[in-house]
C-alpha cells in the first residue's frame, strides 16, 4: 500500500507512473543585519512550489512559513545569507586611505 503524501500516482491506460517525493534538507542561514537579534536560522523549501520557504530559528524552535523570492529574516525582513556565504557589505573591496 502506498502512503498518502509520499508518492504521486498517475494512471495511464496499461501503465502506472510513480514519482517519489524527496524531503528537503535544512540549510543554515544567518541574518546580515547587525541590529537584528535573530540567531542561526535553518531554511528549507516548504513545498514543491517555487518561492515558499520554511524558516526555523534553531535556538527557540519558532517556525515561519513565508513566500518570497529568497528567504528573508522573520524579525527584520533582511534577505538571509547562507552560512558559507559572505554578506554584501563584506564582499566590497576596501580602499586605502591617503
Amino acid at each position: 500500500m502506498l502512503f498518502p503524501g509520499r508518492t504521486d500516482i498517475h494512471t495511464v491506460p496499461e501503465a502506472v507512473v510513480v514519482w517519489p517525493h524527496h524531503k528537503a534538507v535544512d540549510k543554515p542561514y544567518f541574518c546580515p543585519n547587525l541590529s537584528c537579534l535573530s540567531d542561526d536560522l535553518a531554511v528549507r523549501p516548504a513545498s514543491s512550489f517555487r518561492n515558499v520557504w520554511l524558516v526555523t530559528e534553531e535556538a527557540s524552535g519558532a517556525t515561519w512559513l513565508m513566500m518570497a523570492e529568497k528567504p528573508s529574516c522573520p524579525h527584520c525582513g533582511s534577505t538571509l545569507c547562507e552560512a558559507g556565504e559572505e554578506p554584501l557589505f563584506a564582499q566590497s573591496a576596501a580602499l586605502p586611505l591617503m
